[in-house]
């Protein structure tokens, strides 16, 4: 079981909600469960990259559900001396409770599967954890990793080739040399840098990439967009279409140099990023709040401070709950 203050979620529960099928109430103890925290919002992310993954092995493998359950029942009867003879009279499940609970042991087999598809690759992980890290790798190309963020790069690195797999947020700064052209796989998409610094994370369910120095190539789905700096692309997960755009602030490089610099930045934008950064729990009293632009500079200042000067800058208001929850609201 999974807990975090007080919010106390299953594994069970997760792989329900990202099938859709938990109800409103289990739905959103998830959601406020993943706002509590990056590592959070990333164990969700990565569920659903397993599950898609699943999804993918589903349609090219054929799985009798029968014969791998006997084959389960047959495996855990080797294992151990306990009778699992049971009365069927008394011991009686509803179809569909079978059903979940057979489709859930067959999604952790072939979760494992996948997991070994890519240990057998022999890759190294490394975790930001709580705090924000910095990373040399031996090529020596250097890495900014976001809290609760993962990379990982294999035993073999340089040797064959510089690709590196990525969960979360990273800021990339790359050393050129006669090296094999280094590459992030962020779920299906692949960033190839040719030039020199960038950025990469998930937003609003889309991989985004911002080039800060020289140029890189992205590929999904057989769409290859060259970005170069001072540009941005982010790739819709469900059609692939890649949408480049003109970075407008240095809004994205608040975890790396701790300033938050807001050019006509959407406030949703500002108080995920503070609350990430401050390990805050900040909401905006509505989504129509959410859009608002604001035009702002902070560093180094405390999380009340900010809060007051967004507050007067917009005509808001901001008040901390019993619970520490720090909602943003207009007054009527």
């Amino acid at each position: 079981m999974i807990t975090h203050n007080k919010h106390k979620i299953t594994q069970e529960l997760l792989v329900r909600y990202v099938l859709g099928e938990a109800n409103d109430n289990e739905r959103n103890r998830v959601k406020d469960w993943s706002m509590e925290s990056v590592a959070n919002e990333n164990e969700l992310n990565n569920l659903s990259n397993i599950i898609n993954k699943v999804d993918q092995f589903r349609d090219t493998h054929s799985i009798n559900l029968d014969k791998e359950w006997d084959k389960f029942l047959s495996e855990k009867d080797k294992a151990s001396s306990v009778d699992y003879n049971f009365n069927k009279k008394k011991f009686f499940f509803p179809i569909r409770n079978i059903a979940i609970w057979i489709g859930f042991i067959l999604l952790s087999t072939i979760g494992y599967f996948i997991y070994h598809n890519y240990t057998n690759n022999q890759y190294i992980w490394l975790d930001a954890g709580n705090k924000v890290c910095s990373i040399r790798l031996e090529d020596g190309s250097s890495v900014v990793l976001n809290k609760g963020s993962r990379l990982g790069y294999s035993k073999n690195f340089l040797k064959e080739n510089r690709n590196v797999q990525l969960f979360g947020e990273a800021f990339f700064s790359i050393k050129h040399a006669n090296l094999p052209m280094f590459t992030v796989v962020y779920n299906d998409v692949n960033i190839k840098d040719i030039g020199t610094a960038f950025n990469v994370k998930k937003e609003n369910e889309e991989v985004q990439i911002i080039v800060e120095e020289g140029k890189v190539n992205i590929e999904s789905n057989n769409t290859i967009l060259e970005l170069s700096a001072n540009e941005v692309a982010k790739v819709n997960p469900i059609d692939n279409v890649i949408k480049k755009s003109i970075v407008k602030d240095k809004f994205y490089q608040y975890y790396r140099t701790k300033k938050f610099d807001c050019i006509g930045t959407p406030l949703i934008e500002l108080v995920n990023g503070l609350r990430e950064f401050y390990s805050e729990k900040i909401e905006l009293q509505n989504s129509s709040l959410d859009n608002i632009p604001i035009t702002v500079y902070f560093e180094d200042q405390p999380i009340s401070k900010i809060l007051d000067i967004i507050c007067d800058t917009l005509k808001l208001e901001w008040s901390r709950q019993s619970d520490g929850k720090i909602i943003i609201y207009k007054v009527k």
